[in-house]
């Protein structure tokens, strides 16, 4: 099996690091006073795997989110392009659900700015898609950064 990892499928990662970078900012800032004072079993995070890591301490948020981030964009820079899109917009609408349930729950910020606010990775998603296909139209040969092929079994 070969895999090819352009330059196109970089842009995709894009909307999943805004969206996931909003996401654990509102998932912080949704957390209660008691869990700031050092009470971080009180955290309120329905994440499993966040929710382990800010049990630990607040900063396991941003180590989990860069873990997540880290392993979703290797995820999508190894998979055929038609599947790379489909994880980018699957990720980042479940990263805006989650900011859109923080803001208008906890937050209160209200149903307008609460949808207004997940306006940002839906124009960064679809800015993203954008590129990735306008690039693979226009260019006969896409970019290529890296190209591997697995070794066949039984050889």
């Amino acid at each position: 099996m070969k895999v090819s990892i352009t330059k196109d499928k970089l842009w995709l990662c894009l909307p999943i690091i805004v969206a996931e970078l909003m996401d654990v900012t509102v998932t912080l800032f949704g957390q209660s006073s008691e869990y700031w004072k050092g009470s971080y079993h009180l955290v309120n995070e329905l994440n499993p795997f966040a929710r382990w890591f800010m049990v630990i301490h607040p900063l396991g948020a941003i180590i989990y989110i860069v873990l997540d981030i880290t392993a979703t964009c290797v995820v999508l820079l190894l998979l055929p392009s038609m599947f790379s899109k489909v994880l980018a917009t699957f990720w980042t609408i479940g990263s805006a659900k989650a900011i859109y349930n923080w803001l208008v729950g906890p937050l209160q910020m209200g149903w307008w700015l609460s949808n207004l606010a997940i306006v940002i990775p839906a124009i960064v998603l679809v800015y993203a898609l954008e590129k990735a296909s306008v690039n693979q139209t226009n260019a006969r040969q896409p970019v290529t950064l890296l190209e591997f092929e697995f070794p066949k079994k039984g050889c």
